[in-house]
């Protein structure tokens, strides 16, 4: 694969550093299409790309509780802001990034190419042509005391442009819908004092993809029968890995993209996060237990387990639960 089969698609508000964001693609893959998809009324002067996409805004949604509007969810934006894009790649292979991320080289490339066939997939969850590339932070491990389930990082998706479409072009989420009394949410303090309604930003993504085929889906956020789904289907449709495997760093969050050993505090950030999430040893220890074809590793096995040991610590130490 050349760089020159691959269209980034980059959303969202023109930011800080999206002039930085736009040239660090330039540098890691010279080749490859750019295209901007933003807001109507952002200022774009300055900015390097090949195609531009406006939307209209289509707003925010309200999260309430006790009838009082406690968050805004940006959720329709980011939905809108894709589907109206990907029609304007013309590359087999895309990559959906934002406007804040910046690649610091186009390692993502073979890590696709060396794992997207690496292991057999659940034809029972075949629902993609090919495993779509994502990023380990925001995608939960579903088994660990958070149990999250069906959450799919929104920062950054690699693949196949049709596959990328499927996942993308969805409904956007009406308020009547997403409506929800944060009192009557189930195991609250697993949000760590965040509003974000039944479902986290990247769940509703996750279901608008899901819905398409499947009848049965989540009741919120936590919603404990679907763990083991969550694991084959993170197994058998995508090759999950951190921000600085693929390539890319997230200033925002560096902390947890990057391990920094300067700081005490920064190294704490990225162990907890590294824990917590499908990172790319215990993804291939996932494919490991749902390939017939292969054996479990050890090594991916005491992974796990240490995994599991440190976010332990976290619950106690973060949750106080």
């Amino acid at each position: 694969m050349q760089s020159s089969d691959i269209t980034f698609l980059v959303q969202g508000p023109i930011r800080e550093r999206t002039k930085e964001s736009l040239q660090s693609i330039r540098k890691s893959c010279p080749e490859s299409k750019i295209i901007l998809s933003t807001w109507q009324g952002e200022d774009i002067s300055g900015l390097e790309y090949d195609d531009l996409v406006l939307n209209e805004d289509p707003g925010s949604l309200k999260i309430y509780l006790d009838d009082e509007v406690v968050n805004n969810e940006n959720t329709n934006r980011q939905i809108l802001s894709v589907s109206n894009a990907i029609s304007h790649v013309k590359t087999e292979y895309c990559v959906k990034t934002r406007t804040d991320i910046e690649f610091v080289n186009d390692n993502f490339i073979k890590l696709y190419e060396d794992n997207y066939l690496k292991y057999s997939r659940d034809s029972d969850n075949t629902l993609l042509k090919q495993r779509v590339l994502i990023s380990s932070i925001n995608t939960p491990n579903p088994s660990c005391f958070l149990q999250f389930v069906c959450q799919v990082s929104d920062w950054f998706f690699f693949g196949l442009t049709k596959d990328l479409k499927e996942i993308w072009c969805q409904d956007l989420i009406t308020q009547s819908d997403y409506y929800h009394n944060e009192n009557n949410v189930p195991d609250r303090e697993y949000k760590n004092g965040f509003y974000f309604g039944r479902f986290s930003a990247e769940q509703l993504i996750s279901l608008g993809f899901l819905k398409k085929h499947n009848e049965s889906l989540p009741t919120y956020f936590r919603d404990k029968d679907f763990i083991d789904f969550t694991n084959r289907l993170l197994s058998s449709e995508f090759i999950v890995a951190e921000p600085n495997r693929i390539g890319f760093t997230f200033l925002k969050y560096r902390n947890y993209c990057e391990l920094n050993f300067k700081k005490i505090s920064d190294v704490k950030s990225y162990l907890a996060f590294y824990s917590v999430t499908t990172n790319f040893v215990r993804w291939n220890q996932l494919c490991s237990k749902y390939d017939p074809t292969k054996r479990e590793s050890v090594k991916y096995f005491i992974h796990e387990k240490l995994c599991m040991l440190f976010s332990q610590y976290l619950k106690k130490k973060i949750y106080k639960l």
